[in-house]
């Protein structure tokens, strides 16, 4: 029969059997449709429906694993379809595999007993495995019916290792000729029965079930050695959708499989689809010689030596001996940085070692490896070195049993969070076994050197014994619903769409533009022969240096953008039918040279003998070609002599030396082609006339004027009129003008005075810009000065003094000088501007100033006058001193107002008194009518005092000074440096810190540094005196701070230096054997004791490192040391001495003296 129909042929044998039950019984029975069956758990590894049998075969509708029946065992209508039937005789179903249930595991069916009996001790079982030959009485799990009153029963569980055992019987007391729905499930924790739905008993699970290779056996007594026992009750009655799980199912599973009551389990009759993302699928169905054809992406793989095609789980798989057996594929597929998903159905056979699914991973080059390790556990890791020290891995917590039967198995790579998912038969069961996703970045690229393998390493690594079949993987981590509903699909496997022929992109015809134009591509040449629906990818994959040309959407058929730069675009086009990407097309666009655009500035209008700068920076080129310039003058006035300065610079000038019309032509080259011409216009304004009234003149009374307007001009030669008038005349005056446009007028002057005449000159355009005047004075008057009223001031006033009552009668302007012609003594004051109208000075003493004034109108000195200033008494000025700041409670401050003044200089006195205090201070003053009283500061706080000084007429504002509080930093002390040994006891005593305010310390010590691998750390890091012990010899450096209730202090550190005994005693060896190197080997008895000396030091410095502390003091007590101790002990070497010498040996002697110091310190 072919796999994928078993359940369609399952299921339409059921509802005939449902059909003819309903018939037999005078009533219909509903079939079951879809939306009344219950959902399938995942987990599933065995189903036994009772519907689909052939013959004496029980077909397991889910994994192949067929039960045979035995003794006349058989089928009646059951609860669901059909059911077997057991005549508690003789009858069993035998099926070759007993699932691993060691992890966790459920047991379904329904039952309907027909007795309760048990004969002996032996209760009829509904499900168990065979028991082994070697008569141990035990099985992995049993479940079986076991009688509690005449015609009832309960239901009694059995979870075995070995000789032990665990029982668990269901409270639920059950009668014959009923059906039961049971489910016992256990997860490494809980054992529980359920009962109709019901949860009936749950205890803790004391017992791991073993795995065993035995067959399985339901409805039968207990079986041995494939042999039925006699004398051994059997089940009687119904048994029906026997079903076995690789988990625990949960209390809502349960209760969807009892209340879909006769519609039972839905039984998959479709495929799965598959999951977006799919980027290859090797079906095993799809195989040519030795090619292994990926279906959905075109990546074919090869069979390598021997790798075979066999039945699968849906349709055919590939099939691996353990051996070479591999397949490499066309294309590494690798994803970088990017998510990916794999799945397949698998068996397994053991294997030492562990086997690959699927991978890149190489020795020496990075990748990904989807593995079954050697205890059946998956494993999935990346590596972006290429060593498996450096990798993100995740190991399952379940495994993949090794029972023969197919199992689901699936990854999910998920590159931004690093998280990997294992899943095996649709439950995910994964962990991060090394913590490897804390150190492993999304960055890191695992893009592989080598090609993508199944069945084997391409090293050789890692080959697979077993079957892999319905092999794919995913450019995305796919969701669990996704990897469950493959899993629940069964037989079916994923949809497969009908053979789909790869589109054909066409991103259209080359095409040659200007730089600006607006570019539309054409892919609607695309075709796909399927007559799918395309969708568009375009991308630029080449754009001229600078260009920041963007498609207007690169998703379109028809996308346009812009040609922004000169040079060459590329842009790609690749289709896609909604399942596979077309090859790439592409499409060239290339831009022509356009002619450049002269731009010769903006038109001019100068003045005559004006520089014109002419502009041509405004010229373009869309290429962006450099430019060269060409200016030309196409005409200039009559008589021009104007040349450019330079006709290639982009600003050439040149002087405006006629009045008129210049044009200027602009040709720019872009080194390939002219532009047009382009004309700037230069034209000439006219220029105002200067009007020029003559000089100026003192006439008399009486005398007749002649004005003079011949000295004015027009530079453009224009031929002038004039325009006179007088802007001032003396008072009373009656002069006028004989002609007001002649070129010289003439006036009689009949008044004293100042006589202001004013020309205008026309050019027959415009009056000239100025007015120019003429001024006619007369002979000159004295002037008379005016100090103005006297006045009184307070000192340190300033004076403000006013001249301006002073006159001219020729009304001339008048120059001021003021002088002091008294003041008071000992005074400083100064004028801020003695030739000023309204000049000012400070009274800076009491007393009078006297203050003179002359004018002066110009030509004439006025005669002086005079102005009084007195001063008035002020009050004193208060000055209670700078605020201070205090260190201690009870210290005694003074105060200081000696900077008070009268700025009369009277004698002032003192009056202190406090305006606030802190709360609970009784400080008072002391002498507070000094100059500096006092005061005690008894509490912290604020203090403010008033200080008034009086003279003997006013009395000053009142000045405040603040007395306050500081807070001085703490000094913290940590005492010295110490040099010790590793074992030690360090002490660091704090008591040397010290806070100014006297306030009470806290104290934080901390080691700052240690050596790499020490634990040592401070016994009471708060203490003012603690410890530490150091364990490794090298250097610590200890850091005190301490806190006086507001700052910390700066932290201060000693170093502490600890050192190991036994390497001083080694350097203090090693001191000796400098000190016996340095010797003439003259100086011995012989020749060779020398060296001999010095092995005998090294023998000691071997004894040291290996511990033998007392045999190496014996050396140097009982060997060395009477070789070279005559002359210590007796002035003179004697005949045991190896040195002749007493000045050699005293170079020696006391190093080992030293030596031996060091070793004894080990040995006590």
């Amino acid at each position: 029969m072919n796999k994928t129909s078993k359940i369609k042929i399952a299921l339409f044998f059921g509802m005939i059997i449902l059909f003819f039950t309903g018939l037999v019984n005078n009533s219909f029975v509903r079939i079951a449709d879809a939306q009344d069956c219950a959902q399938l758990p995942v987990g599933l590894l065995n189903w036994w429906d009772a519907d689909d049998v052939s013959g004496t075969t029980a077909n397991d509708i889910w994994n192949d694993n067929n039960g045979t029946l035995h003794n006349g065992a058989s089928i009646s209508p059951g609860k669901v379809g059909s059911a077997f039937i057991f005549d508690g005789v003789n009858d069993s179903i035998v099926a070759p595999v007993s699932p691993d249930l060691s992890s966790a595991g459920s047991i379904e069916f329904w039952m309907k007993p027909s007795t309760f009996n048990i004969v002996g001790s032996s209760a009829p079982r509904i499900i168990a495995p065979t028991l082994p030959l070697n008569n141990n009485a035990t099985a992995p799990y049993q479940v079986l019916l076991y009688p509690v009153g005449s015609g009832q029963g309960i239901i009694r569980v059995l979870l075995g290792n070995n000789s032990v055992v665990q029982t668990i019987n269901s409270s639920t007391i059950m009668d014959t000729f009923q059906f039961y729905h049971v489910v016992v499930t256990w997860n490494g924790l809980t054992v529980k029965i359920f009962i109709n739905g019901v949860e009936d008993v749950s205890v803790p699970q004391t017992v791991i079930p073993f795995v065993t290779n035995q067959p399985l056996n339901f409805g039968s007594g207990p079986i041995i050695g494939y042999t039925l026992q006699a004398g051994v009750t059997r089940f009687t009655g119904l048994i029906d959708e026997l079903s076995i799980y690789k988990r625990a199912l949960t209390l809502t599973e349960v209760e969807a499989i009892y209340n879909a009551e006769s519609s039972g389990k839905c039984k998959q009759q479709e495929c799965a689809q598959p999951p977006a993302g799919l980027v290859s699928w090797w079906d095993g169905d799809t195989v040519s010689g030795v090619t292994a054809s990926d279906i959905h992406g075109g990546n074919d793989g090869t069979l390598f030596n021997g790798a075979t095609i066999v039945p699968g789980k849906v349709g055919n798989a590939f099939s691996f001996d353990g051996i070479d057996d591999q397949i490499s594929m066309g294309d590494v597929l690798d994803f970088g940085l990017g998510s990916f998903s794999s799945d397949a159905w698998v068996t397994r056979q053991y294997s030492s070692k562990s086997m690959r699914v699927i991978g890149t991973f190489n020795t020496g080059s990075p990748g990904w490896d989807f593995s079954i390790r050697s205890n059946g556990k998956l494993i999935l890791f990346l590596s972006g070195n290429g060593s498996t020290s450096s990798i993100l891995q995740s190991v399952s917590t379940d495994v993949v049993p090794m029972d023969g039967q197919f199992h689901h198995i699936a990854a999910t790579v998920d590159r931004v969070t690093n998280d990997i998912s294992l899943f095996i038969d649709g439950v995910e069961t994964s962990y991060d076994e090394k913590n490897t996703i804390a150190n492993f970045s999304p960055a890191t690229n695992i893009a592989s050197f080598t090609v993508l393998t199944v069945g084997r390493r391409l090293d050789g690594f890692n080959p697979y014994k077993g079957v892999i079949d319905e092999l794919d993987i995913f450019d995305k981590a796919i969701g669990v619903g996704e990897i469950q509903a493959i899993f629940l699909a069964g037989y079916e496997g994923k949809c497969k769409d009908p053979l789909n022929q790869t589109p054909t992109a066409n991103a259209g015809s080359d095409q040659s533009v200007y730089v600006s134009n607006t570019v539309t591509l054409d892919g609607s040449g695309s075709s796909d022969v399927d007559g799918e629906l395309l969708t568009y990818t375009w991308a630029f994959t080449e754009r001229p240096t600078g260009s920041i040309a963007v498609l207007s959407d690169p998703h379109i058929v028809n996308p346009t953008f812009t040609v922004d730069k000169a040079g060459t675009y590329v842009v790609s086009l690749i289709v896609n039918d909604g399942t596979v990407n077309s090859a790439t097309d592409t499409v060239t666009i290339s831009t022509q040279n356009s002619a450049p655009m002269a731009e010769a500035g903006a038109d001019q209008t100068p003045h005559v003998t004006d520089t014109v700068i002419l502009n041509g920076a405004g010229s373009t080129d869309v290429d962006g070609d450099l430019l060269t310039y060409m200016w030309t003058f196409n005409s200039k006035p009559n008589g021009s002599t104007a040349t450019l300065s330079d006709v290639t610079a982009v600003n050439p000038t040149f002087t405006i030396d006629k009045a008129g019309t210049y044009m200027v032509s602009l040709i720019v080259n872009d080194g390939t082609v002219n532009s047009p011409p382009d004309t700037v216009t230069i034209s000439t304004l006219n220029s105002a006339p200067v009007a020029n009234a003559g000089p100026d003149q003192t006439p008399h009374v009486t005398d007749t004027v002649a004005l003079n307007g011949a000295v004015s001009t027009d530079v453009d030669g224009d031929l002038l009129t004039y325009t006179w008038t007088f802007t001032a005349i003396p008072a009373g005056s009656n002069a006028v003008l004989d002609d007001v446009n002649a070129v010289n007028p003439i006036f009689t002057v009949d008044k004293a005075g100042t006589y202001v005449v004013s020309l205008i000159v026309n050019d027959g355009t415009v009056d000239s810009n100025q007015m120019a005047t003429v001024t006619i004075s007369t002979l000159n008057s004295a002037p008379v000065a005016n100090a103005g009223q006297d006045q009184m001031v307070y000192v340190n006033d300033p004076v403000t003094l006013d001249g301006s009552g002073s006159t001219d009668v020729d009304g001339d302007l008048l120059a001021y000088t003021w002088a002091f012609t008294a003041k008071p003594a000992d005074s400083t004051a100064t004028l801020n501007d003695p030739h000023a109208v309204n000049p000012t000075f400070t009274a800076d003493k009491a007393g009078t100033y006297v203050m003179s004034l002359m004018v002066n109108d110009g030509t004439v000195d006025s005669q002086p006058d005079t102005v009084v200033i007195s001063t008035v008494n002020t009050a004193p000025i208060a000055d209670a001193g700078p605020d201070q700041l205090v260190i201690h409670i009870g210290s005694t401050v003074q105060l200081d107002g000696s900077q008070s003044y009268d700025l009369e200089g009277d004698a002032i006195t003192y009056q202190w008194a406090f305006t606030s205090r802190p709360a609970g201070s009784s400080a008072s003053l002391t002498n507070a009518d000094s100059v500096t009283p006092t005061f005690v500061a008894d509490v912290r706080g604020e203090y403010v005092i008033q200080l008034v000084v009086t003279d003997a007429m006013y009395q000053s504002n009142p000045d405040t000074v603040v007395v306050n509080f500081t807070n001085i930093t703490p000094v913290a002390n940590a005492g010295t440096g110490q040099s010790v040994y590793v074992g030690d006891t360090v002490t660091m005593d704090g008591s040397g810190s010290t806070d100014a305010n006297g306030d009470t310390l806290s104290f934080v010590w901390a080691l700052t540094s240690v050596p790499a691998g020490s634990s040592a750390a401070i016994v009471n890091p708060t203490a003012e005196v603690t410890s530490f012990v150091p364990d490794i010899a090298s250097t610590y450096v200890v850091q005190l701070i301490v806190n006086d209730g507001t700052v910390d202090s700066d932290p201060v550190t000693i170093v502490i230096q600890a050192s190991s005994g036994q390497s001083d005693a080694i350097e203090a060896v090693q001191n000796c054997i400098t000190q016996v190197s340095l010797l003439s080997p003259g100086v011995f008895k012989n020749a060779n004791m020398q060296n001999t000396m010095i092995n005998k030091f090294n023998a000691v410095i071997a004894n040291i490192e290996a511990g033998n502390y007392a045999d190496a003091l014996g050396q140097l007590q009982n060997d060395i040391l009477k070789k070279t101790d005559g002359c210590a002990n007796t002035d003179d070497s004697d005949k045991n001495d190896w040195i002749t010498t007493c000045a050699e040996q005293g170079a020696v002697y006391p190093y080992i003296l030293v030596a031996i110091d060091a070793v004894e310190a080990l040995v006590q």
